[in-house]
Order: C-alpha cells, then sequence, then structure tokens
C-alpha cells in the first residue's frame, strides 16, 4: 500500500453543519473512511480547531492531525509520496476518494465535481503550486453524477442533507426499501441527525414497536391481527433509522450492526409467531400445523446464519448471504439479474408491506401458512447451500460497504 496524506483547505463554510457535524470535520471523516490517516488541515480559525479535533478523534482515534495557518507550515510536506488535497467546501461520496486513490500511479489527477470543488492526487512537490492558484499541468477526470454537493451557506444545508442520506442508503436494500420505505425513513433521520440521538436509542425503538406488534398480534381477534400486521410495516420502515444515522454520522461498528441484526431477526420471529397463534384462534386450529413448522424454520435459519457469521466473515450483518450470493453468481450475468429481481421480492420489506396489506384487507389469514412458509423454507435452503461459501469468503468482500475497514494509507 502506498503512502498518503490529505491537505483540507478550511473554507467560509467550513462551520456549516450537515447532520450534525462541521463541514471542516466531516471533510475530515470523508477521506478518513477511504484510508487516509495524516491529515494536514490549512486556514482554520483557532477557535474551532478544538471542537473540529475533538469530533474528529471521537470518531477517528488514529489520525494525525496537524493544523497550519499556511500551507508552507506543514511539518509532512514532501514526506510521503502522494497528498490528497480538497477544500471544505460541500461534501463528496466516500467512493470518490476510493476511486480516485485507485489512479495512484497517475499523478497530477484532478476528480472534479461539475465546475465547483474537486480532488487532487499529486505529487508532493506540486501540491504548493496548486494552492497558491498558479498553472499546474494535471489529467481531469469528470466525477460521477451526485457523488458531490456544494455547501456555501445556510441556504445549502437541506438540499446537503438531502444527498447525505441518499447515500446512506444500502446497496442490499429491496425495491420496496429503496423506493417507499427510504424516502419515509431519511425523512425522519435527517430531523433526528441534528440532535444527540445514538443509532442503538433508535434500534430500542425498533425493539418496542416489535413487541407491540407481537402483543397485538395475540389478542385473539381479526381487529388485532389487522393492527398487528400494520404495526409490522411500521416496524421495517423505522428499523432503517438507526442505519441512517449511523452511516451519516460516521456511527457505524460492527457491534451495532449485529445488534440491529438481531433486533431485526427477533421482530421477524416475534411476527411469525404471533401471526400464527393468532391466526389460529381467529380461523381455527388447522393453522397451527405449519406454524409450528413455519416457527421452528424460521428459528433455526436465524441460529444458523448467526453462527456461520461468528466462524465466518463476522460483522454481524444478514447481508452477507445476498452479498456471498451475488459474488458467486459475478460471473454468470443472466443468473445475477435473475438473483436480483428474485432477491427483491423475497426481502423483508417487501414481505412486510404485503403483510399490512393483507391484513388491512381483513385476509390475514392468507400470511399463514402459503407465504411465510415459502418464505422462511426458501431462505433456510439458500442458507445451506451457501454457508461453504460464506465460511470461506474474503471479509471484506461479502460485508456490507458500511461496515468494512479502509486499510490505512500511511
Amino acid at each position: 500500500m502506498f503512502s498518503v496524506r490529505a491537505v483540507v483547505h478550511s473554507t467560509p463554510s467550513a462551520k456549516i453543519a450537515i447532520a450534525g457535524i462541521p463541514l471542516l470535520v466531516r471533510t475530515v471523516l470523508t477521506l478518513w473512511s477511504a484510508g487516509i490517516r495524516v491529515f494536514t488541515i490549512v486556514g482554520a480559525e483557532i477557535a474551532t480547531r478544538e471542537y473540529a479535533e475533538h469530533e474528529i478523534r471521537r470518531v477517528a482515534g488514529d489520525v494525525r492531525l496537524h493544523w497550519v495557518d499556511g500551507i508552507a507550515q506543514d511539518p509532512e510536506h514532501r514526506s510521503l509520496a502522494c497528498v490528497v488535497i480538497t477544500k471544505a467546501e460541500g461534501i463528496f461520496a466516500a467512493p470518490a476518494v476510493t476511486r480516485l486513490l485507485m489512479r495512484n500511479r497517475l499523478r497530477n489527477v484532478r476528480l472534479a465535481f461539475g465546475d465547483r470543488a474537486g480532488l487532487w492526487l499529486l505529487s508532493p512537490a506540486d501540491h504548493q503550486s496548486l494552492v497558491a492558484d498558479a498553472d499546474f499541468s494535471y489529467a481531469l477526470v469528470r466525477a460521477r453524477a451526485g457523488d458531490f454537493c456544494p455547501v456555501t451557506g445556510e441556504a445549502d444545508v437541506e438540499r446537503a442533507e438531502r444527498v447525505l442520506f441518499r447515500w446512506s442508503i444500502k446497496p442490499t436494500d429491496g425495491m420496496v426499501s429503496r423506493y417507499f420505505n427510504r424516502p419515509l425513513s431519511t425523512w425522519i433521520s435527517r430531523r433526528l441527525s441534528h440532535y444527540d440521538i445514538e443509532p442503538r436509542q433508535l434500534t430500542a425503538v425498533t425493539a418496542l414497536l416489535a413487541l407491540a406488534t407481537f402483543a397485538a398480534l395475540l389478542t385473539g381477534t381479526l381487529g388485532g391481527l389487522m393492527l398487528g400486521c400494520a404495526l409490522y410495516h411500521v416496524t421495517s420502515v423505522v428499523d432503517g433509522l438507526d442505519g441512517e444515522i449511523a452511516r451519516a454520522k460516521y456511527m457505524s461498528t460492527p457491534r451495532g450492526a449485529a445488534l440491529d441484526t438481531g433486533v431485526d431477526m427477533a421482530s421477524n420471529l416475534l411476527f411469525m409467531i404471533g401471526i400464527s397463534v393468532g391466526t389460529a384462534e381467529v380461523f381455527g386450529d388447522d393453522y397451527l400445523w405449519m406454524a409450528t413448522f413455519i416457527g421452528v424454520t424460521a428459528a433455526v435459519s436465524i441460529a444458523t446464519m448467526a453462527s456461520v457469521l461468528r466462524l465466518g466473515p463476522s460483522g454481524g450483518s444478514f447481508d452477507v448471504l445476498q452479498l456471498t450470493i451475488q459474488q458467486r453468481l459475478a460471473a454468470f450475468p443472466r443468473l445475477s439479474r435473475g438473483f436480483y429481481y428474485l432477491n427483491a421480492v423475497f426481502k423483508r420489506d417487501t414481505f412486510a408491506f404485503l403483510f399490512a396489506l393483507m391484513g388491512l384487507a381483513g385476509r390475514p389469514q392468507v400470511i399463514i401458512p402459503w407465504l411465510l412458509a415459502f418464505g422462511v423454507s426458501t431462505w433456510f435452503a439458500a442458507i445451506l447451500v451457501n454457508t461453504p461459501a460464506m465460511l470461506r469468503a474474503n471479509r471484506d468482500a461479502v460485508l456490507p460497504p458500511h461496515l468494512k475497514t479502509a486499510p490505512a494509507l500511511s
């Protein structure tokens, strides 16, 4: 791995908070998440340095920070092989930094975000010329659309936060989550991000909703079944809040992911048990035998997947199964495309949405036995078939992006 450091130039907008984090801090943490550990921060006001350093080290305890008034005072000048230079005048997506660093053999590259800001990858001997606005020769590469949102004043904050939380959407999301649940949850998350709320507190809210769903289903009435089905979908929407806040505020941890997954699986199991018992009470005991099969299969599936994660890639996220299958099918485009659409149908968000519609329509008995029995059986089969691949998989290849730890580039 090559050596690299970052030079971040403070700007008049550097103190503007996006989702509760000042722009200067967010710029440093975005570069840190791509693996950069050595930083020179130029031109920041003395009054802002102490707070900014505290916030940076709260997330990134392994950084080396140098605060200077001018680039000539940079103690790391010419000491490392590459320099990434940018200005704190907007938010940019971390993958853009990774793509730039992949060009490390092509020095003096500019990754341009429209006509505004950019990221420069330079040799140490050349970056001072750029800072001085002198003529500079570099290869220009256009960033992908949507990778940057400029922030020059408070009027830009709302738009930048919408962009930021759009970036927090997981690539493993199903279609219902992507086009229905996430617009609702990110609307809530944007507003919660202005307060000192931790992801685990939002995970606790999801757990309470799961218990409320379970209690409604066990009332043994049609109205209770209808309410429980609706609450299960609400739980699916609210479940996105903790992850969105964690990713937007650099709070993602394997332990948090494991807690979130545990609550998800518990809420799924409680729903299956609750809908099974409630349906049997309302529509007759004929449903109990299939309900038993569903409950046992779901519990064994969860236990198997948890054991595979512990013995294999860890990370705490059941998305490892989906990512493992995608990796195995990467060489077969048609199968990969087919899996994409099939997986979208079998995601929890799709089931929760369908269950809510059926419940509110007064037809909760349709959920048992056919949909749940088919769903948990297919899931269990997928776990068994892919267990060997998950156990021997490269950890970084099958973990969700927000749980990967970028290797230090210095």
